[in-house]
């Protein structure tokens, strides 16, 4: 059958045509190209780089930094991840090598190494971990490189963003590693699948294929430790073998992305619907206004008041209101046709339902990460217990973050000492599993109220369900030493130590050793 020259059977669509991709499982649908398709359940058959290809994962990723630089609500869950999970003191270590001297002077030597430890910019470790940490949200994974006698031997620390990892031309990966082994996106695998290389280049951002002679071709030993490699590829994983790591954010991009694009149309129709006057029906602007003057009159004829009068009346048939004076009035105006009306839906820009909405849907643009609204809204809302049940339940997810940072810094230190022992730049001798011998402090959850926990520390203390180590962290016998002198300073000169004071204000009696020995 043909219908305006169009035959209809051939343009019959295929059983299958809804589905984007029948081999290899379907697209991701944040970077689908056709937006009208429910995306279907399909078994998988190829591999992850048929599921997600090196360009996907390039658009995947600057949708997800371009809402780093424009989404309020995605610099917010990004900050509260730095914040908590990371803070001021994340990094900081505390060594058990030996003597009290032995872990001063190795602290002392990690805090001078620490202050500059990044190689392009010179970043202080915490810095580091930071913009570690945002990188692995942003893009799923990262290589973090150490420079142990392999570029300028300067100790630092290399760090790789997703879009630097890309593949060797099958002619140089061909030449010069063994029969079997294959590339996926920058990463290396032996003939059994196994991570053993990464392809990275700093100058070739972006790029499928990166130079033999302009990348660092980074190889190590299927069963070599990540202590004894000197660069390692943390990713977020979201199933065995996937090999690829991927932002844990994308699934919530959308949700970020509408958002965005919503309230930006909400300002713009509140600019617009403030700014608008009036509606144009019909504009007499340019039409001939009829003269009193014309059509021969005769104007020396007339009395003064006859040309007062016919002025006047001129005066009158002008159009009072005219395009040029609605600009004037720096006021929008719609032309419409003549004979025609438009009227408007009552949209109440800026829309009373907003906030609402726009909380919500920033709830669920965070939810992937673990997080509560709050963090996203940066809103406390409801009751006190409330408050506290969305701080709760969010901090896991922090905590989950600071193991995950706890592992780069395993490393970061275990390559800085072999490193400065080599050079001999070590204060004291220090075991090969250092790693084993440092503590790290992380930020930790703070209490809405300070009274209720003061509180619950001291009963835990006391039933012994808390140490001083939960409350000062791993350098607690430090902390109470100098509370201890602050103490002893307080008696030397004359001053009562607030801890020795009783809940009435009276002075403790310390009790003296009697002389007796009964």
């Amino acid at each position: 059958m043909r219908l305006f020259g169009f035959d209809i059977k051939k343009a019959k669509a295929p059983r299958n045509a809804a589905m984007p991709r029948r081999r290899g499982g379907g697209n991701y649908r944040i970077v689908t190209t056709d937006q009208n398709l429910r995306e279907p359940g399909i078994i998988e058959r190829g591999g992850e780089i048929d599921i997600l290809d090196q360009a996907k994962r390039g658009r995947l990723l600057d949708m997800a930094r371009n809402q780093v630089r424009n989404s309020s609500t995605f610099a917010a869950m990004l900050k509260q991840f730095e914040l908590n999970a990371v803070g001021t003191v994340g990094g900081k270590a505390t060594f058990a090598v030996g003597t009290d001297e032995a872990n001063t002077a190795m602290r002392e030597a990690f805090a001078r190494w620490a202050r500059s430890c990044e190689f392009f910019d010179g970043l202080r470790l915490n810095s580091l971990l930071r913009t570690v940490l945002k990188t692995y949200l942003v893009g799923g994974e990262c290589v973090l490189l150490f420079d142990d006698a392999l570029i300028e031997d300067s100790g630092k620390v290399i760090l790789y963003e997703p879009d630097e990892m890309g593949n060797l031309s099958d002619a140089d990966f061909a030449a010069h590693f063994p029969a079997g082994w294959q590339m996926l996106d920058g990463h290396i695998l032996n003939e059994n699948g196994r991570l053993v290389g990464v392809v990275v280049s700093r100058y070739h951002r972006g790029e499928k294929e990166y130079p033999w002679d302009e990348c660092y071709k980074l190889v190590k030993d299927a069963n070599e430790s990540d202590e004894d490699s000197l660069w390692i590829n943390p990713r977020n994983m979201w199933r065995k073998n996937q090999v690829i790591g991927v932002s844990p954010i994308a699934s919530s991009l959308a949700s970020v992305v509408d958002l965005e694009d919503l309230c930006n149309y909400e300002l713009q129709s509140a600019k617009k619907n403030s700014q608008t006057l009036a509606q144009v029906i019909q504009d007499k602007q340019d039409d001939e206004v009829p003269g009193a003057f014309e059509g021969g009159a005769d104007v020396s004829a007339m009395t003064d008041d006859e040309v007062n009068a016919a002025a006047a009346e001129e005066a009158s048939a002008a159009p009072a209101v005219s395009l040029d004076r609605i600009k004037g009035a720096g006021c929008l105006y719609e032309v419409m046709p003549e004979g025609t009306r438009l009227d408007l839906l009552d949209t109440k820009h800026p829309n009373p339902n907003m906030p609402a909405y726009i909380d919500w849907q920033a709830g669920r643009a965070v939810a992937p990460l673990g997080l509560s609204r709050m963090f996203a809204t940066m809103k406390v809302e409801g009751s006190f217990s409330a408050c506290q049940g969305e701080i709760n339940m969010s901090w896991p997810a922090f905590e989950d973050a600071q193991q995950f940072i706890e592992y780069l810094c395993d490393w970061i230190i275990t390559r800085w000492a072999r490193w400065a022992a080599r050079r001999g730049e070590l204060p004291v001798a220090v075991p090969e599993n250092i790693a084993r011998h440092v503590s790290w402090s992380w930020p930790r959850q703070k209490a809405v109220n300070a009274v209720d926990e003061q509180t619950a520390i001291e009963k835990r203390l006391r039933n012994y369900t808390g140490s001083y180590a939960d409350i000062y962290g791993a350098d607690w016998r430090e902390k109470l030493a100098a509370i201890g002198r602050e103490i002893e300073w307080c008696k030397a000169n004359g001053i009562v130590h607030p801890s020795m004071v009783t809940v009435a204000g009276a002075p403790v009696e310390v009790a003296k050793e009697s002389d007796d020995e009964n």
